[in-house]
């Protein structure tokens, strides 16, 4: 049963082969692959089911990755709700800038947080009175830079993160070949045009310059469908 327990620790391996943690992102898509209306609301797209199976991703994971958007735009908690669970993944937010407000939700328990933010921008006093631990990681005019960050969780013992942010982080992720795992879950919605899609790196100039993926599994959670996938990097 190799394989099976290759799988079940996967992030384990990965970090002690490579010194990184397994990165999955989750995304919830409508039919027209819109993750959100074009006035940015997006509760609910995925159905109850869906977010039920999201929660057991969760609780499984070592870290939920998101970004400062997404903090700013939802007022997220991150939080795994499964009954019985007696240990939450740490909440790990990138926020080059450090513009985290100190009463965000997600700082309901600021042990169990991690902001990353530029190591040459100085730490809002607000922050650093929530207890919350700041963790500076390099930055570029660009933002942050990923893989040190994902370096850096690493050298936490963080084995595996999954990551549930906006379009441009995820993007990002993808388009510097950082992440191992894609969970998509699309529900029978059509939702318009001017809504923002899954990953945000910019117009392709060529076929060729494309993303491939590899389906591993499809099932079907109430009216949706969960689409696990892995990309292909050249």
């Amino acid at each position: 049963m190799s394989n099976e327990s290759g799988e079940l620790n996967a992030g384990f391996f990965k970090r002690m082969r490579q010194g990184l943690p397994w990165i999955r992102v989750k995304t919830a898509i409508s039919l027209d692959g819109r993750t959100a209306l074009n006035n940015g609301e997006s509760m609910w797209i995925s159905c109850e089911e869906s977010r039920r199976d999201v929660q057991r991703w969760r609780a499984r994971s070592s870290a939920i990755l998101t970004g400062i958007g997404t903090v700013l735009a939802d007022n997220p908690r991150m939080t795994a709700r499964l009954e019985g669970l007696k240990r939450q993944p740490t909440k790990v937010i990138a926020d080059s800038r450090w513009r985290t407000p100190a009463d965000s939700r997600i700082l309901a328990d600021p042990a169990a947080v991690l902001i990353a933010g530029g190591s040459a921008v100085r730490v809002p006093d607000a922050l650093v009175k929530t207890g919350v631990e700041c963790l500076p990681v390099y930055s570029t005019e660009g933002g942050l830079s990923l893989s040190d960050l994902l370096s850096k969780l690493g050298q936490l013992e963080v084995n595996e993160v999954q990551v549930e942010a906006g379009a441009n982080l995820c993007g990002a992720l993808l388009k510097e070949e950082l992440v191992d795992e894609v969970l998509v879950y699309q529900a029978p919605l059509l939702l318009g045009d001017g809504g923002p899609g899954p990953f945000n790196f910019g117009p392709l100039e060529s076929m060729q310059d494309r993303t491939h993926l590899k389906v591993l599994e499809t099932i079907q959670l109430g009216q949706d469908i969960r689409i696990r996938l892995v990309p292909e990097y050249r």
